[in-house]
């Protein structure tokens, strides 16, 4: 069964109802937060924002996640984790042992982030490469940590395809 593309990430129905799970909790969450006693909002001052963002949720991902670059499987792993921000699309970081580091050469570029440090490592595969391909967050602040030695890529340059491993639990099966 094919998955559906998002911002050039194929994605399976399962994924998408993790996905749903997880925004119908970040609703929860702020429906619960807008139920804070009047008095406790009036403190608040102008200048701060009255719900500060929450930490990232970073759960693993159950199935495997392949990234491939002009053709080529340049990482796979059945021990992905999604990163899940307020506001942004969900991001999949792969192991480091999961990444074919032999098609990839690090670069001086870093940027920063609430989430930590990160370096930025260019691609060569299939007679192509990219620049700012893949990056990493070698110095992960706490909320982060999770994703230590895990690379994730960007979705305009990548082809990131998530199969979710089936649910046997919930999944019909014809007897033998």
């Amino acid at each position: 069964m094919p998955g559906l593309n998002i911002l050039g990430t194929t994605v399976g129905k399962k994924v998408l109802l993790q996905l749903r799970r997880w925004q119908e909790l970040a609703r929860l969450r702020d429906v619960s937060r807008n139920t804070q006693s009047r008095s406790a909002r009036m403190q608040t001052s102008q200048a701060s924002p009255e719900y500060p963002p929450t930490a990232p949720a970073i759960v693993p991902f159950h199935g495997t996640v392949t990234v491939r670059f002009s053709d080529a499987i340049v990482a796979s792993s059945e021990r992905a984790k999604m990163l899940c921000e307020d506001g942004r699309d969900p991001v999949f970081y792969i192991p480091f042992e999961d990444i074919y580091f032999e098609l990839f050469e690090k670069t001086n570029a870093i940027s920063e982030s609430a989430l930590g440090t990160a370096a930025s490592w260019r691609v060569h595969a299939a007679g192509a490469s990219a620049d700012n391909f893949m990056w990493a967050y070698e110095t992960p602040e706490t909320a982060a940590l999770a994703v230590a030695r895990h690379g994730a890529f960007d979705p305009h340059k990548a082809r990131i395809d998530a199969d979710p491993a089936e649910d046997k639990q919930h999944t019909p099966h014809l007897p033998e």
